[in-house]
């Protein structure tokens, strides 16, 4: 008779067989075990099978390529409905007029999607998803109905980010001042910050927070308790947190003491 270890670890395998990758912290609240426990089930899982141990995740081998080559494509299709709950309500923070800085991850791609309500909005970003998305989807002739601005900044491109970098757009944020600076991260944890598993987002978050009077930070509950290669902000710098997390007493306190504005939707 089968062990409800073995019974777990064959789920998990039928699991990351049909999505390609699986991540620590919901196989965690699907198991209704701990992510210790879901950690070792990956561990033996990486080293006996053809998976990968990924940041936060097992994932197929063959999906390995891919993903590293169309990594915005891929993340863009996860956790849709929570990013959209973020997104609304970032926007509810946004004032007529503000000028808003809007990054290049995923999470906040949906943001167009809630400007409606905004009058005088001025929106700057080097994603190119977003840009594309704006040329595509009719955005322009409501950003000219509300009287807003979507401004595009170039650079050297990214494309597995789907983003612009570098000393061009370097150059163009220095000529900025930002309202709120709205944002993404691959990992979020007390003692380790807000980081990114690359040095592009890296690099572009410590050109631009130093320009933007509020910095937004936009969070599913899967990035926390990690944390990835570049540390992009400590903790007290956020002004506001968004996420779906539920925090305990632990969480909730560390960001009170550090004065971040939280908001769980």
């Amino acid at each position: 008779m089968a062990s409800k270890v073995d019974k777990r670890r064959r789920e998990l395998l039928r699991l990351v067989d049909k999505e390609g990758q699986i991540f620590l912290n919901d196989m965690a609240d699907l198991f209704d075990v701990s992510k210790e426990t879901i950690r070792q089930d990956f561990d033996y899982l990486n080293l006996n099978y053809d998976l990968t141990r990924v940041h936060g995740g097992l994932k197929k081998e063959q999906e390995i390529a891919y993903h590293e080559q169309y990594h915005y494509q891929y993340k863009q299709h996860l956790r849709i409905d929570e990013k959209k709950k973020l997104c609304r309500k970032a926007v509810a923070f946004l004032k007529d007029g503000d000028m808003i800085y809007v990054d290049g991850g995923s999470t906040v791609s949906y943001l167009l999607n809630y400007l409606d309500n905004r009058r005088g909005i001025t929106l700057v970003t080097p994603s190119i998803a977003l840009l594309m998305k704006y040329v595509v989807e009719g955005y322009e002739k409501h950003f000219k109905a509300s009287e807003s601005a979507f401004i595009f900044i170039g650079g050297d491109v990214n494309q597995s980010l789907m983003t612009t970098y570098g000393p061009i757009f370097d150059h163009s944020i220095e000529q900025m001042h930002f309202d709120k600076m709205i944002f993404s991260c691959d990992a979020i944890d007390l003692k380790g910050g807000v980081t990114n598993t690359d040095d592009v987002t890296f690099a572009i978050m410590q050109s631009v927070k130093k320009r933007a009077r509020f910095k937004m930070l936009l969070s599913d509950q899967s990035k926390f308790g990690f944390i990835a290669h570049f540390r992009a902000f400590e903790l007290e710098e956020l002004d506001y947190l968004i996420t779906t997390k539920l925090f305990d007493d632990k969480w909730q306190s560390a960001l009170e003491k550090r004065g971040v504005n939280f908001y769980v939707v």
